[in-house]
């Protein structure tokens, strides 16, 4: 399910942050049923589980996943 101001958060972004590439965000589950005690956070990534928190962070490398994240176009053509 994509949050409803998905598409305001990130035009958002770009206006606010006007030298990034590309914005992402947290992909969170919704479990059907508990989740396993066995499942720590750092097995999240073969789940494409992602969440960095409410902060904005720079990063140098890519760190986001495709199920949440836009790219200027202006980068593509590059």
């Amino acid at each position: 399910m994509v949050d409803k101001y998905w598409i305001q958060n990130i035009e958002k972004a770009f206006k606010e942050y006007d030298d990034v590439a590309c914005v992402g965000g947290k992909i969170l589950p919704i479990w059907e049923v508990s989740k396993p005690k066995w499942l720590k956070p750092d097995l999240y990534i073969y789940l494409a589980l992602l969440d960095y928190s409410d902060s904005v962070a720079y990063m140098d490398s890519p760190g986001i996943w495709g199920a949440n994240f836009a790219v200027k176009s202006e980068m593509l053509k590059k």
